[in-house]
């Protein structure tokens, strides 16, 4: 394990010239004080909780003290927000402290959000409110409890300075987020329209290097990253559109290369199911619909592609924007049918159509998503429908059709409802739950949001 005095940084973005990023230190703060941590973060880090419980460690995380060897900077990217293009958007109020190598070969970028303004802060303090910051600290290790691709976060630290948010007063914190990588769609797109070939050779080499070093960067390498990216993106929408989470805000400059979940700002997961929630109040057109995210992902997609058009033909570049949907139609279909606990052995269409269906009928009746499919494991063809408080009177045709189906596996009931148990989960960060985490955090009650982020830890029981 390591100090904090001694975590084996590395500057890899830094070394790609001041054309990609500005160096910039962290604002200090009056008074850090850790409020929260994940130690299994720390761990991909190589530290161990005594590490995080130093004082140290409260001023390092608060940008009060800069981590040994770190090179502090901001990045500039572009991107399209509700389809119109902004040319120069950047981290407002991310800064970049360094990648940390573990033990293990990993890298992780490791990168404070609140520390204050930037050169791309525009008319903002760059300062990150306590609402939004409990709630990111506590849907980001949800997400990865669930299985999504995500940022983590390893801390959320006090900072002793008030803001203003809404017209009323709020503390202000700062957290810590660690992630294999933070470059986005955005900021492939800004060098493309500086017509600037040579500088998004150098972001295309440096993004394989640092995620798919087994890609050759040879002529061939453009095509392989737009692949990777069309691979991982189809993956991680697949993985929200089955779980019930709707991102609400996915711009390209919103998006990762790295098929991540970056940047929780309005982000909800379904309740009663309703394709058409959208978390954010400004997406009056429902374009981020939790059921139009693969329609923004493959959009999204088709402007990162347009970024690679000096290295391919658009032929090449559309046959790879071409398997999206069905990359997207597979991973969807292998997590569903995982949560309806049905194996290989029932076709595909079968499948696809009591997914549809069944969603359909939730949509219908204003059921809730997750606790539907938790109760699913307890029916048994032939035997009266009784899944806990849910009245499902209308789904009997759609009962039958499943019964019929898992009646033809021939397989044993207990092993499947083991199975389903372990795809469909209890937990959910719900609405309340997170609105009384801030109030608790706000009351400093910190013990309450921690009991919170264990119970999403465990999202599936035991």
């Amino acid at each position: 394990m390591k100090s904090l005095e001694t975590l084996d940084f590395h500057n890899t973005y830094n070394e790609l010239g001041l054309n990609f990023q500005s160096p910039w230190l962290p604002e200090k703060v009056a008074q850090p004080e850790l409020a929260l941590w994940h130690p299994e973060v720390a761990r991909l880090l190589d530290l161990d909780e005594a590490q995080l419980r130093r004082t140290e460690f409260a001023e390092y995380s608060s940008g009060n003290r800069l981590w040994p060897d770190s090179k502090p900077l901001v990045t500039v990217y572009a991107g399209h927000r509700f389809g119109e293009y902004e040319r120069r958007l950047g981290d407002g109020r991310f800064i970049l402290l360094g990648e940390v190598r573990n033990e293990a070969g990993e890298k992780w970028d490791l990168g404070l959000k609140g520390g204050g303004r930037t050169p791309h802060s525009r008319d903002r303090d760059g300062r990150l409110g306590l609402a939004e910051g409990v709630r990111e600290f506590l849907v980001s290790e949800a997400l990865h409890a669930l299985g999504i691709p995500a940022m983590r976060c390893l801390c959320l630290v006090e900072t002793g300075i008030d803001i203003e948010r809404d017209g009323t007063a709020e503390r202000a914190v700062v957290l810590i987020r660690v992630a294999p990588t933070h470059v986005r769609f955005g900021t492939f797109q800004y060098f493309h329209h500086l017509v600037q070939p040579g500088w998004i050779r150098n972001l295309a080499n440096h993004t394989l290097r640092t995620l798919w070093p087994d890609v050759p960067l040879d002529d061939d390498r453009f095509r392989a990253l737009l692949g990777r990216v069309v691979e991982r993106t189809a993956e991680l929408v697949a993985a929200w559109q089955a779980i019930g989470f709707c991102h609400g805000q996915m711009h390209t400059d919103d998006m990762s290369v790295a098929g991540l979940t970056l940047d929780l700002g309005p982000c909800a997961f379904l309740e009663a199911y309703d394709p058409s929630v959208t978390p954010n109040p400004d997406d009056r057109e429902g374009r981020y619909a939790f059921g139009e995210q693969p329609t923004a992902a493959l959009w999204n997609l088709k402007r990162f592609a347009e970024t690679m058009l000096d290295f391919m033909t658009p032929e090449t570049a559309m046959g790879e924007i071409d398997r999206f949907d069905g990359l997207f139609r597979d991973a969807y279909r292998t997590r569903m049918r995982a949560r309806l606990g049905l194996t290989e052995a029932t076709d595909d269409a079968t499948v696809d159509a009591l997914v549809a269906d069944g969603l359909a009928l939730l949509e219908r009746e204003s059921i809730d998503l997750t606790t539907f499919f938790r109760h699913l494991a307890d029916f048994r063809p032939g035997a009266r429908v009784e899944l806990g408080p849910l009245a499902l009177d209308a789904f009997a045709p759609w009962f039958d059709r499943y019964a019929a189906a898992l009646t033809a596996e021939s397989g044993d009931d207990d092993e499947r409802a083991a199975r389903m148990n372990r795809a469909n989960p209890t937990r959910i960060p719900r609405a309340d739950e997170l609105e009384r985490a801030v109030e608790a955090a706000r009351a400093r009650d910190y013990d309450a949001v921690r009991d919170l982020a264990e119970s999403y830890r465990k999202p599936f029981g035991g």
